[in-house]
């Protein structure tokens, strides 16, 4: 080979090197972004006054059917409503949240979906919850193709049971 040649493709070498480095290191620097930000949210949802506030959730619910969810719900739903914005604008790794928060999101959704219909024709507001709802669609297509099973869209009433008496101690 001659010399001339390898003395051209040395730096042309070096400059894709570092190309492939900074690449690198934007992927991970985003990567810890997600996290941060999960866990953050995360945080959030199980800090002691938010997990109070499933608990007393999930005693009405269990309590009184899910004909009389109390108001509170709608924390939950807002919650969940900015992960599914997050999501959905490319802030948060939707694998990461579907790790994060699938099973409570499945759980509230499954109890909550009519309900946001409902309030959604109330108020006359097709987008009231919209990104909770891509969300948990998103999420629920990763749960089926990482476990090979066919989710159900929405928790049976038994599930639903078994979902909120385990919210419930937390009281």
């Amino acid at each position: 080979m001659d010399t001339k040649y390898l003395l051209e493709f040395v730096p042309a070498l070096g400059v894709l090197v570092a190309a492939i480095a900074v690449y690198y290191q934007i992927l991970r620097s985003r990567f810890s972004m997600n996290l941060d930000l999960v866990l953050k949210l995360d945080d959030r949802f199980n800090s002691a006054e938010f997990k109070r506030l499933r608990a007393t959730i999930a005693e009405s619910i269990l309590e009184h059917g899910k004909e009389q969810i109390i108001d509170d719900i709608e924390d939950v739903f807002d919650l969940f409503e900015t992960v599914g914005y997050f999501v959905k604008h490319n802030a948060l790794n939707k694998k990461i949240v579907w790790h994060t928060f699938y099973v409570w999101l499945h759980g509230y959704w499954s109890v909550g979906k009519e309900d946001i219909q409902i309030m959604r024709k109330e108020k006359k507001d097709d987008t009231l919850y919209e990104d909770f709802q891509w969300l948990h669609n998103k999420l629920l297509k990763i749960e089926r193709a990482r476990t090979g099973k066919q989710e159900p869209e929405l928790l049976s009433q038994k599930e639903i049971t078994e979902f909120f008496e385990e919210e419930k101690r937390y009281i």
